[in-house]
């Protein structure tokens, strides 16, 4: 079991538990093609892998305030 959390860009945050964590699951949260963040490698005292749209900038969707502050 995997344990994901999604962090809207709202800000709302969305615990899930899921089998594996499939590609197909990771794009459907992010919206699209995923991209891992670097350097975004822990969360809540735990390691962590950090997915985004990879063409958020492109498809001009808004910015995550909330993720944007955990990661910087």
């Amino acid at each position: 079991m995997r344990q994901l959390t999604i962090i809207k860009a709202d800000g709302t945050i969305e615990k899930q538990t899921v089998q594996k964590a499939e590609l197909s699951i990771l794009q459907k949260h992010v919206g699209g093609i995923i991209e891992q963040v670097p350097h975004f490698t822990m969360y809540e005292g735990r390691k962590a892998n950090v997915w985004c749209n990879e063409r958020g900038l492109l498809l001009k969707l808004p910015l995550n305030e909330k993720a944007t502050e955990l990661w910087l």
